[in-house]
């Protein structure tokens, strides 16, 4: 069943076991929280964490920032014609193509009049930034489009689409980082008696969910959105 930030506070604490209201208890668990929110969303590349993001361009200037929400830049727009905002009336996108900014800086390495133009390259320089070639020679909006990191589940955010879609995956993970929290790591790897250890319980969870994640973007079998189909022959097409 899916999670509310109030039943997995209570279901994880009955787990250790402690009070819900434990002091230390209530004090770990935003760590808690984001261990198991950050190990889920960098293992998984989940689709829902794409948004795009927009920016203004200013012409004579090669360098814009990245917005500061996106973690990984999957691709940019330039919005035509200028100072004309996505998606209003008769706006166009126009794909840029990534380069190296070895490339870019081979190909437009000055910036005279002459070598201005309308973008058709960018390149990230630092992970912060972005440089165009040719050097934008007006204003005009991008779109960015990547990865951003959700709000975190709290109490003033009830749900998430880790503890609605993901609640075992996401809760195994919390309790590889509780069990730490409590010096446990050495029992739940290696005594005999445990069934499984919770990091081996996230290994087996997460294999699942990436299949389910591929389906979502295509990247299955054939690249098509079904699961895999490893005795049918020929695979699809």
């Amino acid at each position: 069943m899916s999670l509310t930030y109030s039943n997995y506070v209570t279901a994880l604490a009955n787990m250790i076991p402690l009070a819900s209201t434990d002091a230390s208890y209530v004090a770990i668990l935003p760590n808690c929280i984001d261990y198991a929110e950050q190990r889920i969303y960098r293992e998984l590349d989940l689709i829902s964490t794409v948004s795009d993001v927009n920016a203004q361009i200013t012409s004579g200037s090669r360098n814009l920032a990245i917005p500061g929400s996106l973690i990984v830049l999957n691709s940019m727009n330039l919005i035509t014609p200028n100072n004309v905002a996505p998606d209003s009336a008769n706006s166009t996108r126009n794909p840029l193509q990534r380069v190296s900014l070895e490339f870019l800086n081979f190909v437009y390495p000055g910036n005279t009049s002459a070598a201005q133009g309308q973008p058709i390259y960018y390149a990230v320089l630092d992970g912060a930034n972005v440089r165009f070639g040719p050097v934008p020679n007006n204003n005009w909006y991008a779109e960015f489009i990547g990865t951003v990191r959700p709000a975190p589940l709290a109490s003033g955010n009830q749900t998430t689409f880790l503890s609605t879609n993901l609640p075992d995956l996401f809760f195994s993970a919390s309790m590889i980082f509780i069990l730490g929290w409590m010096r446990d790591f050495g029992q739940m790897a290696g005594d005999p008696q445990a069934s499984q250890s919770w990091e081996s319980q996230y290994q087996l969870l997460k294999g699942s969910a990436a299949v389910e994640e591929a389906r979502k973007k295509a990247q299955s079998a054939a690249w098509q959105p079904y699961s895999p189909a490893p005795l049918a022959t020929p695979p699809r097409q």
